[in-house]
């Protein structure tokens, strides 16, 4: 077809476009979103939304490691790892929180 060349679509077949790029967040990215949440001044909806995605990063890696995750492409990077300061972040969402137990969701 005659398709404008800037518009990310490819003719030549070879599916080499923009729609074939995957993006796959690292544990920056995920650093980034639950900084959102522990400064967002959300209470103790943001920590639990923070301490699940921390969780969900645990239980991916953990289940990628172990060969769990059959609906994942084997040929994308392994979901990525929480690193200190992903923990340090969740807990300070519980500590922004100001609920009572935030110190012993913080441990």
């Amino acid at each position: 077809g005659n398709k404008n060349k800037n518009d990310g679509h490819s003719d030549d077949g070879n599916n080499n476009n923009i729609y074939n790029t995957y993006l796959v967040p690292d544990s920056i990215s995920y650093n980034h979103v639950l900084q959102a949440y522990a400064q967002c001044n959300g209470g103790e909806h943001a920590a639990l939304k923070a301490e699940e995605i921390l969780h969900r990063m645990m239980e991916r890696r953990q289940g990628r490691a172990q060969g769990h995750l059959h609906n994942e492409s084997k040929t994308l990077p392994p979901p990525p790892e929480p690193i200190l300061s992903t923990f340090h972040t969740v807990m300070n969402a519980w500590s922004k929180s100001h609920v009572i137990h935030a110190g012993q969701k913080a441990e």
